[in-house]
């Protein structure tokens, strides 16, 4: 497999989802890096498209442990061809609990359907609270 380029999907309301999905793309350090900014309805009309030739890396928040149900739609059209995929979940003080296998679950779906998007990495990040000061400073 030749990775030609990066797409970066991230669903992310405060911006913290976001900086962790370009994160990861530049410690992978791809040629190009398309960033696919689900957050607003209307920017997930649109189906995500993919390749054999390109990694994805799909970002979202974890709310009550879950992958945020309104991105379900989305993440089930997408259509890929045999495209390596990045699951990444980020939460703030409470755990993750399935949001990281429901995310992989929505990846294997996508190959039981002959999408072909194959999970090659699943990663947590644990991240400082943006709506708080007071909360998870440490972090």
């Amino acid at each position: 497999m030749k990775m030609e380029s990066v797409k970066l999907a991230y669903f992310s309301p405060t911006g913290t989802t976001k900086s962790v999905v370009q994160g990861v793309a530049h410690g992978i350090n791809p040629g190009t890096a398309e960033l696919i900014d689900i957050t607003r309805p209307d920017t997930r009309k649109q189906p995500l498209q993919t390749s054999e030739n390109e990694l994805l890396v799909v970002g979202v928040p974890v709310y009550m442990g879950r992958v945020p149900a309104l991105l379900s739609e989305w993440l089930n059209a997408i259509q890929a061809h045999n495209t390596p995929t990045v699951c990444v979940v980020v939460y703030g003080n409470r755990v993750y609990d399935d949001a990281l296998l429901e995310l992989k679950k929505y990846c294997n779906e996508m190959w039981v359907y002959s999408h072909c998007l194959c999970c090659i990495y699943r990663g947590t990040l644990i991240l400082k609270l943006r709506d708080t000061n007071s909360t998870g400073t440490a972090r």
